[in-house]
């Protein structure tokens, strides 16, 4: 890496958490301030590519996996009570299972070595996207086809800066619409300054970053039932 690249994943994760905070604080208390969930839009990219950069690292895809797969469990009671006031809400699911189905794509397009036609894998990986884009679409799952789609191009195409950058403008523009294609631009510098490296703190924090997610519906839900209603 680049000597001025300066940002570890901790940082990342801080800067995605806290960006993610205001979103859904705005959502529930502010929603007359649309500034508000404009700079949340900012979270998503870094969540993305910090999936691309665990599956990159970690030793065990299959503890990965399951650590998404429990706290994506763990945070949809939550997250469909604080933002649609129903203990179940099947039309919207939490951003942990887009997370684990872009982490469960990856690992599937990354085993080229199970079809020796270099044609046909091009197609299978094409064809596991595609069905993924759907599945995310159909089941309601946090950013939908754009959170599959970001993952993909964040893994492939990151060391390309201009061509990712251009690709994630273009996906948002389409799907969100053109003010909130500009704030995922904000987030675009903060990825090209990652310098590969973990942080002091990121193996002792590992855990904080999963519980961060449900406790903050938590939260939102106490302050806006029992201290202000």
């Amino acid at each position: 890496m680049s000597n001025n690249r300066i940002i570890n994943a901790s940082v990342l994760k801080w800067i995605a958490v806290i960006t993610m905070l205001i979103d859904h604080v705005g959502l529930v208390f502010f929603p007359e301030y649309s500034i508000i969930r404009w700079i949340g839009r900012i979270s998503f990219p870094l969540f993305a590519f910090l999936i691309c950069e665990g599956y990159r690292h970690t030793s065990n895809i299959w503890k990965y996996f399951l650590r998404l797969g429990i706290f994506a469990i763990i945070s949809e009671i939550p997250y469909d009570y604080c933002l649609f006031n129903r203990i179940i809400y099947p039309y919207s699911q939490n951003i942990f299972f887009v997370l684990l189905l872009g982490l469960l794509v990856l690992y599937l397009i990354d085993k080229e070595y199970v079809i020796k036609d270099k044609d046909i894998t091009i197609y299978c990986q094409i064809a596991i996207v595609i069905v993924a884009c759907v599945i995310a679409y159909f089941a309601g799952f946090s950013y939908k086809y754009v959170g599959v789609l970001f993952i993909v191009i964040m893994y492939y195409i990151r060391e390309y800066f201009p061509l990712f950058s251009f690709a994630a403008f273009i996906i948002y523009l389409i799907a969100y619409g053109m003010v909130n294609a500009l704030f995922v631009l904000l987030s675009l510098p903060l990825i090209y300054l990652y310098n590969g490296e973990q942080g002091v703190s990121s193996k002792k924090l590992k855990w904080l970053f999963y519980i961060i997610y449900p406790l903050q519906f938590v939260v939102i839900i106490i302050i806006r039932d029992y201290v202000i209603a």
